[in-house]
């Protein structure tokens, strides 16, 4: 076995970090799912608005995006920031829909 020599340990040592280097970035490259908790924040509400009926406590996102992209954006939890400072008077409901999401 030439490969166990002394002399070709370095080359081997180096040949499995560049193979586990290469095999990471092509797994992280796949289109993977995930689903993000998101706590839902009221701001902009001013002494003559109330909320009567209070969001949930935690939402899920479900994402999907490649396997680095989710690793750079993975997070706990996110803050959902709801502005209701440009809603006037009267009864409003908020459903979310992916056009609110930025």
């Amino acid at each position: 076995m030439r490969a166990l020599q002394p002399g070709n340990k370095g080359i081997l040592i180096a040949s499995i970090f560049i193979a586990v280097v290469l095999w990471l970035h092509i797994a992280t490259e796949r289109i993977a799912e995930t689903a993000i908790r998101l706590q839902p924040r009221i701001i902009g509400l001013t002494d003559e608005q109330i909320v009567t009926v209070s969001p949930p406590a935690k939402w899920k996102l479900r994402v999907e995006g490649t396997g680095k992209s989710l690793l750079r954006h993975s997070t706990d939890e996110l803050p959902l920031i709801i502005d209701v400072s440009a809603l006037g008077a009267g009864m409003h409901r908020f459903s979310p829909v992916s056009t609110h999401l930025v």
